[in-house]
């Protein structure tokens, strides 16, 4: 029944003839037995005979060559097929191109507690199998194709989600990258929702949600769904500017003030020269009258930046001037001399004027009742009190001899 088997058989019927009683032989009379039953045979050609058993001499040969033969040994192609994803239980082992025996066949995966017609068995979690096959006309005849075939899983697909938000409000530079990818069977594939990729690196990323997957390219039903990453953009940026203009000719003290910053990221930086240089305090002063070119940028994205004012202009007033004339005394004693400021010039339009150097001011220009000496004629800007021009500083007002 088996290949290297011994239980071939061969058996004597219904004899005849002689005497009534018989012996038989299969080796040609080397030995002879009464019963025609020989069992436990292995192949080989035998030469079966019969005798009459009262005269042992009488002998017929029934088959001087007779055959017992065996089939080939069985045997077949045993393919495994790894599980594809962890925790995925479809493993599979099929077995094919079976010969030996007498040409059906049976198969189990369970050392042979279960048999079946098919080689293909599916749907296999990660273990050892014990593969065998067995002829299905003489099911004791069983070879082991393989006593421990296992069938693997590939680690659980991981890896590590990084992203950076857009840096700038409308710049669309957001990124995602996908690294030191782990499990399945070492090749990957990526995804943040539009396509697939085998860089794990994507860049160039809108504001919005995105679904971030990673797959295993040799399996590609095998994915891993991460957390979705939302990717942000800060608001624009925007500040509130204000100006001081030179409040004196060539006093160079105009200001520019940047408050109020919003937007970005929240740290931020100024300049006030087209970004040639910057400063974490939004107070310029000591300016001369210029254009300047105001900007905010993001201190944690310097490209990020905002033109807040590209033509600012810090101005400067003309300068301070008048026309200075005086009455001296009429008449020794009589303290009636007089100094008159005229067509003042300069400054932001409002005046105020002295001719004791600064001690007293008043707005008129217009000074009377002057007794004779030397007086510091000045004009200051009524707007700026520290803006002044001396006008004359040592003007006299004389008084004559008196009358003899």
């Amino acid at each position: 029944t088996c290949f290297g088997g011994s239980d071939g058989s061969i058996t004597i019927s219904s004899p005849q003839g002689g005497h009534g009683t018989y012996e038989y032989s299969v080796n040609g009379g080397g030995s002879w037995q009464s019963s025609g039953s020989f069992t436990g045979l292995t192949p080989g050609n035998y030469n079966v005979q019969i005798r009459d058993a009262a005269y042992p001499l009488c002998v017929k040969i029934l088959n001087n060559s007779l055959s017992i033969t065996q089939p080939a040994v069985l045997n077949a192609v045993v393919t495994p097929t790894m599980v594809t994803c962890n925790g995925a239980n479809d493993g599979i082992i099929n077995i094919t191109g079976a010969t030996g025996g007498y040409g059906t066949y049976e198969y189990t995966i369970d050392g042979g507690t279960n048999w079946q017609a098919s080689g293909l068995f599916t749907g296999l979690a990660p273990e050892s199998y014990d593969v065998r096959i067995r002829d299905a006309a003489n099911m004791g005849c069983v070879i082991i194709l393989n006593p421990s075939l296992t069938i693997t899983e590939p680690a659980a697909l991981n890896a590590v989600v990084t992203k950076t938000d857009i840096t700038c409000f409308g710049a669309n530079d957001g990124t995602i990258t996908i690294s030191l990818p782990v499990g399945g069977y070492g090749t990957y594939e990526y995804s943040i929702g539009s396509g697939w990729q085998s860089s794990g690196s994507f860049a160039g990323l809108t504001p919005n949600n995105y679904d971030v997957r990673m797959r295993d390219k040799a399996h590609q039903a095998c994915e891993k769904v991460f957390d979705p990453v939302t990717i942000n953009e800060p608001a624009i940026l925007s500040a509130t500017v204000s100006s001081t203009n030179v409040t004196c000719k060539g006093a160079n003290d105009g200001t520019i003030t940047i408050t109020n910053p919003q937007g970005g990221y929240g740290t931020y930086q100024y300049s006030i020269n087209g970004g040639t240089t910057w400063s974490g305090l939004g107070s310029f002063t000591n300016l001369a009258p210029n254009t300047y070119n105001v900007r905010i940028r993001d201190a944690a994205h310097p490209a990020c930046v905002i033109i807040l004012n590209s033509g600012l202009v810090i101005t400067e007033p003309a300068v301070l001037n008048a026309d200075v004339t005086k009455t001296n005394v009429t008449c020794n004693g009589a303290n009636d001399g007089t100094i008159t400021i005229t067509n003042t010039q300069g400054g932001y339009g409002t005046y105020e004027y002295t001719i004791n150097g600064g001690a007293s001011w008043q707005s008129s220009g217009v000074f009377t009742s002057l007794s004779p000496g030397f007086y510091n004629v000045q004009m200051r800007d009524a707007a700026y009190p520290l803006c002044v021009k001396i006008l004359n500083g040592s003007l006299q007002i004389t008084e004559p001899a008196v009358l003899n």
